[in-house]
C-alpha cells in the first residue's frame, strides 16, 4: 500500500525497462546511431507516450544521452547512448560498492575452504578480510581493479 504522501513508483515500473532495452540496444546490437522512442515502445509493448516519458525521466537523470527534438512533444527524445551512471545502474560497469564485495567475498571463501584443511591460514585470511573491512570500501575496490587488470594484462 502507497503511503498517502507518495506517489506511485515509476521508475521500476516505466522507467528501469526502458532502461534495460537502451542498453541492450547500445550493447548487443551493434547500434547506429540514434535509437527513436517508437522503435522502443515496439519492443517493450508500451505506448509511445510512456515510453517517451520513460526517456525523459532517464535522461533528466542522467542515465542516457539523447537529442531532444524541437516538436510540441516535451519529451521527445533520439537515444544516443548510455552515460556511465546508466552503464553502472544496469551493472555494465561494476560500482565501487560491487568491486568491494567481490573482494571481500573471495577472501570470505578462500578463509572458509582453508579453514578446514589449514586452520593457520585461515585465520591469516580472516585476518586480512578484517582489515580489507577497516580499510573501506574505496581501498578494496582500487585492489580489485588493480587485479583485474594485471589478469587481463592491462596497464
Amino acid at each position: 500500500m502507497i503511503p498517502k504522501d507518495r506517489v506511485p513508483d515509476v521508475y521500476f515500473s516505466e522507467d528501469y525497462p526502458v532502461l534495460l532495452a537502451i542498453a541492450r540496444w547500445d550493447l548487443d546490437e551493434s547500434p547506429q546511431s540514434i535509437l527513436r522512442p517508437e522503435v522502443l515502445a515496439t519492443r517493450l509493448g508500451q505506448t509511445n507516450d510512456v515510453v517517451m516519458a520513460s526517456i525523459g525521466r532517464l535522461f533528466r537523470g542522467g542515465y542516457i544521452e539523447a537529442h531532444p527534438l524541437g516538436l510540441d512533444q516535451t519529451d521527445y527524445y533520439m537515444v544516443k547512448r548510455l552515460t556511465p551512471v546508466g552503464l553502472r545502474e544496469v551493472g555494465a560497469w561494476p560500482n565501487v560498492a560491487d568491486l568491494a564485495n567481490a573482494f571481500k567475498n573471495v577472501i570470505e571463501r578462500e578463509a572458509i575452504e582453508a579453514e578446514k584443511t589449514d586452520p593457520a591460514n585461515g585465520k591469516k585470511l580472516r585476518q586480512l578480510l578484517g582489515i580489507v573491512e577497516e580499510l573501506g570500501v574505496s581501498y578494496a575496490a582500487k585492489v580489485t581493479v588493480e587485479l583485474a587488470k594485471a589478469a587481463a594484462h592491462l596497464p
